[in-house]
């Protein structure tokens, strides 16, 4: 079974350790006047669509689709790795081999260390970016439909990272900023502004959100890489973990340290849903009389899963209501259905008899069908291999297994525009009451909360009622087929004709556009890296302000945001210029990475010396202490002592407490030549040009 991604140590690469209730003041009857008011405005809203992860192991590839590129970054001591691939959009199968997806800029200060690198921009080079049209037409309240294929301008300029993995913070401040404003200012303005507004951010919201989905698809297909020259594995999960925690609003302020254990949890959760949707399914088939095949997707796992109908079948339950199946499966009954068996049709006619109506096959069946053999115990084979029983086949259904506590409609085969209509009408729903009613959280907490109520009732019964949920499985899935050659080529064309139907955003840009787009991106992201004015400049600016926040505490470091933002962006905390600068960030890096690893050892909950290689914690801790000395942070020095002291306190060998005690001793030296030195002269005789008084210095850009 397959337990999710392993999410391996934060930038610390070759230092990886391996083991041998709420209360609601008011009124009951307000509360309950909220909740009947919620009941009759959210009648009609369990719409199918949107989450992604794997469950058991995919089938293995002879060969990946996939491989890395680098280009260097002039002068910057830096790499650009981008991830080539396949990418087909609709009517381009089999053409689209070479197609540039996601690259990631890592800042390797020019050498061949892993413990200095770190990982900063992540760019999906698929985004288009809207046109002014586009943003138009989102600003539309009620408008759930993309028109055209999108911007057709063309590539002007390098593409904007998706995510700064170097200031995750970036994204929360400029989202709340947004709320704080949409709150304040718009709502209590008139009906159409306020509707105006509530409708492009939720466009904007989503518009972003089914991006990094994306990106995070492309980035699951990705092998491991052995060479050394592409991301590690430890590196490409932190990317994956840190784009999945963007999607959540206060996601950015997820520390380093809690990063890997937030990961786990998350995809040991998805791997759970999957096992648990994959059963849930397959029963409910069984007992519908319905085939199920899972539905493997590009290079990915099963987490996808179709409904087949046998035609000409037949099938009874006598004293059994399938009532609730066809709840769970969001379908009619196909049974009854005269285009899938015209049995039903011609048994009521005295002139025609069930036998000559079951030697029609589907008469009126105008959609896809497929013939299909089942072996000598009727189970369904795959697709080229025979049997003894050969049967023809009409799709039902495909539904995604990652949606939390129930398998999520994504196609219904038999009705185009049946998901579509649902997901409309929740969304009518939810802008009349933010847009046009102006409902707040605050004054009006009543609603929200019997709406809160309301919708946790739902959900328990089978309902589909997340819509973030719902956006990651449309994402992901219209990815995966955009990705995929292994189905049949009608199949696949009549997915991606659905995924284009269920399209709702304005802002939205056509797949089969997007495989242009990302060419386009990339050469203008290779043009910026070989221009000293543009991403090395980017990148010397962001190593400075790096250098200026090394060992700040939390609260220092949201000091310094909120100031560059009451500012406009005109104060941005800095150190000045200066030749020695890298080999500062050389220092710091690596400081921080040891910190990293050791403080892992110690709170692993076992002895480390019985755990892990002796030999690697004692060169840790010497190289800790030889680094720690000539660092500029007392915040820093202080993380490095009390690491060491839980160190020592965890040891049961008498030499290695010698040796933390040893370590310790060295670290009160350097801190006390570094305190004598500070007495004597400025910092700058400690790696710090004499320029700058402290390393703290900042400079307004």
């Amino acid at each position: 079974m397959f337990l999710g991604h392993e999410i391996a140590g934060y930038r610390c690469v070759n230092r990886r350790p391996v083991k041998m209730g709420v209360m609601i003041p008011g009124s009951v009857s307000s509360v309950m006047a909220g909740f009947l008011l919620a009941a009759s405005l959210a009648f009609s809203a369990d719409f199918p669509m949107r989450t992604a992860a794997p469950w058991r192991e995919a089938a293995p590839h002879p060969a990946s689709s996939y491989r890395w590129t680098i280009t260097p970054v002039k002068g910057a001591g830096a790499e650009l790795l981008t991830l080539v691939g396949r990418f087909d959009g609709p009517g381009q199968l089999a053409t689209e081999d070479n197609v540039p997806l996601v690259a990631v800029l890592r800042d390797t200060l020019s050498d061949a260390n892993p413990d200095n690198d770190r990982l900063r921009y992540v760019y999906l080079l698929t985004l288009t970016r809207p046109n002014i049209g586009q943003q138009v037409l989102s600003a539309i309240p009620f408008f759930y439909w993309r028109i055209g294929r999108g911007n057709q301008s063309g590539v002007k300029g390098p593409p904007t990272p998706l995510l700064d993995m170097s200031d995750t913070r970036r994204r929360v401040w400029k989202r709340l900023g947004f709320n704080v404003l949409q709150w304040t200012a718009l709502d209590p303005m008139m009906m159409p502004v306020r509707a105006s507004s509530h409708a492009y951010r939720t466009n904007l919201i989503d518009h972003d959100r089914l991006h990094i989905e994306e990106a995070l698809s492309f980035l699951r297909q990705v092998p491991t890489d052995s060479t050394g020259k592409a991301l590690t594995r430890a590196e490409l999960d932190s990317v994956i973990a840190r784009l999945t925690l963007a999607k959540n609003l206060l996601g950015g302020l997820m520390s380093a340290t809690d990063l890997e254990r937030v990961a786990r949890a998350r995809e040991a959760k998805r791997a759970e849903t999957i096992a648990r949707n994959w059963e849930l399914l397959r029963t409910s088939a069984e007992r519908a009389g319905l085939i199920f095949e899972p539905l493997q997707l590009g290079d990915g796992a099963s987490q996808y899963a179709v409904l087949w109908f046998r035609a000409n079948g037949s099938f009874s339950a006598p004293g059994i209501s399938l009532k609730t199946t066809w709840k769970l499966l969001h379908i009619s009954n196909p049974w009854s259905d005269t285009r899938l068996n015209p049995t039903t049709r011609y048994v009521s006619n005295p002139g025609v008899t069930a036998a000559a109506g079951r030697q029609r096959i589907l008469p009126e069946w105008k959609g896809y069908r497929q013939e299909r053999y089942l072996d000598a115990n009727g189970r369904l084979l795959t697709r080229g291999q025979s049997g003894p029983t050969k049967v023809t086949l009409v799709p039902l259904a495909v539904y995604s297994l990652t949606y939390p506590r129930m398998p999520l409609l994504l196609v219904d085969f038999r009705s185009s525009m049946h998901t579509k209509w649902r997901e409309i009408f929740q969304r009518t729903r939810d802008d009349v009451i933010t847009g046009v009613l102006g409902l707040s959280h605050f004054t009006n907490w009543y609603y929200y909360a019997g709406n809160a109520l309301y919708q946790f009732v739902r959900s328990r019964r089978g309902t589909a009622v997340d819509q973030d949920n719902r956006l990651d499985c449309y994402s992901e899935f219209r990815v995966a087929v955009a990705l995929d050659r292994s189905l049949d080529p009608d199949f696949r064309q009549e997915l991606q004709s659905s995924m284009q139907r269920l399209a709702m955003n304005p802002l939205e840009t056509s797949p089969g556009r997007e495989a242009d787009t990302a060419r386009a991106n990339y050469i203008a992201l290779e043009k910026a890296a070989t221009n000293p004015a543009k991403l090395p400049e980017r990148l010397e600016k962001d190593r400075r302000k790096e250098l200026a926040a090394f060992g700040e505490s939390l609260r220092g470091k949201l000091a310094q945001d909120m100031l560059h933002y009451m500012t406009l962006g005109g104060f941005t905390a800095r150190v000045p210029r200066d030749e020695d600068n890298e080999a500062r960030l050389d220092r710091d890096r690596r400081t921080e990475s040891l910190i990293r690893y050791l403080r892992e050892l110690a709170y692993s909950g076992v002895d480390p010396a019985v755990s892990f290689d002796v030999v690697q914690i004692r060169s840790s801790m010497d190289e800790l202490a030889s680094l720690i000395g000539a660092a500029s942070s007392k915040r820093m020095r202080n993380q490095a002592v009390a690491v060491i002291e839980k160190l020592q306190s965890e040891f049961q060998n008498k030499a290695l407490r010698a040796d933390c005690a040893r370590v310790l001793l060295a670290m009160s030296a350097g801190a006390a030549d570094v305190a004598g030195t500070n007495d004597r002269k400025p910092m700058a005789s400690v790696l710090i040009p004499s320029t700058v008084p402290s390393k703290a210095a900042l400079q307004v850009q």
